[in-house]
């Protein structure tokens, strides 16, 4: 969601800029061209404590987002490009969660997030892997232990597997 209120913003930004009199002597237009130039939007303290990180601006040294927070994005979004594609999540992932990115944008749009929010315990990473436990609050897998596998794929890091042990059957 806050990737379409940045995307309005800037078309509203534009378009405010066009409606100027004849009278300006210059117009001045911020053009953001992709969503990493944007300013992060901001989040309260009570948030970050809720999901686990000091907020969207954390990058890991080479300045992709961080894997706690790929982490955090692929467990509760609802955005398809976010879960079902890369760069955030494998192919495999994909595959072996949803079988297709169709099923996964399906599986998001009926069932919603795996959860609300995340919390997400300290990435063991070692060069191109990593792994960690989130635990979620809210959605399917509310109050239990998810772990998470990443690669780095070129400069970010994805989803490669997640893995939840809860019983099968009703």
């Amino acid at each position: 969601m806050s990737k379409a209120i940045l995307i309005l913003l800037a078309i509203g930004g534009l378009l405010l800029a066009a409606c100027g009199d004849d009278d300006d002597e210059e117009t001045t237009v911020t053009e953001i061209t992709s969503l990493e130039d944007a300013p992060p939007p901001a989040e309260d303290s009570d948030t970050q404590a809720q999901n686990g990180s000091s907020g969207p601006s954390e990058r890991d040294e080479l300045g992709a987002p961080a894997p706690e927070q790929v982490v955090e994005l692929v467990l509760t979004t609802t955005n398809p490009e976010d879960t079902c594609v890369p760069p955030h999540v494998t192919e495999s992932y994909v595959k072996s969660a949803y079988g297709s990115a169709s099923g996964c944008a399906q599986a998001l749009q009926e069932g919603g997030p795996i959860a609300k929010s995340v919390m997400v315990e300290p990435v063991d990473d070692s060069g191109d892997s990593a792994s960690t436990v989130a635990v979620a609050s809210g959605g399917i897998y509310d109050g239990e232990d998810i772990e998470v596998r990443l690669v780095r794929q070129g400069e970010g890091w994805s989803v490669e597997a997640v893995k939840v042990d809860v019983p099968a059957g009703p």
